[in-house]
């Protein structure tokens, strides 16, 4: 399948994640992973903490779980900032940033960042896979109809042309299996310029422990599927009055 291209593509951020189960994440860790990614990642960078929580329902009763330790999250970017990788004892990710071309043009450095953490990190398994493109869409003016240009907008909204709105719906099983989904969600952002600022989201994601190594091999075949499946997502998310506006090209 050859896939739709766009004047005005609306491409802010292209995610791919790599979760891991028992890695090991060392110093000695961090300092393989900068040898074997500073060539291509000689600019800004930084540490973020993440943090997680969880609750506990029973009997009728919600109880809060102990948070576990807050976790660091090393942040490498390449010169110009169009790309992205992170790393930490729980997540591996490469980040495709403006300008974006292309999901293949990327694969050799997602290879290379997963085939780095492997070597220094050595995971048992797979916790998931997941794949996240998001787009900025700016309708033409405020009086614009958002249901003419998306094809999943209800019908049947307050009288207010943009009003604050999110809706998420789960658009395809991956496999087939269940053990993967596409998911995708439109979000009303609010003006700009007097214009209507929409976000699309569109999110691949295994199930928790799906049954796939941690490999190069298995996490490509599988992020190929998680592709096709963003990208019919989105097609069918707009309409031809969208495609349109954002200049779909000819093939």
């Amino acid at each position: 399948m050859v896939s739709a291209t766009y004047r005005d593509a609306p491409f802010v951020e292209a995610v791919f994640e790599f979760a891991p189960t028992e890695s090991t994440f060392t110093n000695d860790s961090l300092d393989h992973l900068v040898q074997k990614l500073e060539p291509g990642y000689t600019g800004r960078r930084d540490i973020q903490k993440t943090f997680a929580f969880g609750i506990e329902y029973s009997a009728g009763l919600v109880k809060p779980l102990r948070p576990p330790a807050p976790i660091d999250r090393h942040r490498r970017w390449n010169s110009d900032e169009s790309r992205l990788v992170q790393y930490s004892a729980d997540l591996c990710v490469f980040n495709a940033l403006p300008a974006y071309t292309h999901f293949v043009d990327y694969l050799p450095a997602i290879e290379v960042l997963h085939r780095a953490y492997v070597e220094a990190c050595r995971p048992k398994g797979t916790k998931f896979l997941g794949q996240r493109y998001i787009n900025k869409i700016v309708l033409p003016s405020l009086d614009a109809s958002p249901e003419e240009y998306f094809s999943f907008y209800p019908p049947k909204l307050p009288q207010t042309r943009h009003p604050g709105f999110s809706l998420t719906i789960v658009t395809k099983d991956l496999i087939g299996d269940g053990s993967g989904s596409v998911t995708l969600r439109l979000l009303f952002q609010g003006e700009e310029q007097e214009k209507p600022v929409y976000f699309l989201e569109i999110y691949a994601r295994t199930v928790d422990h799906p049954p796939y190594p941690f490999t190069w091999d298995a996490a490509l075949q599988w992020h190929k599927k998680a592709h096709e499946g963003i990208e019919e997502a989105f097609e069918t998310a707009l309409t031809s009055k969208c495609k349109s506006m954002l200049g779909l090209q000819p093939q």
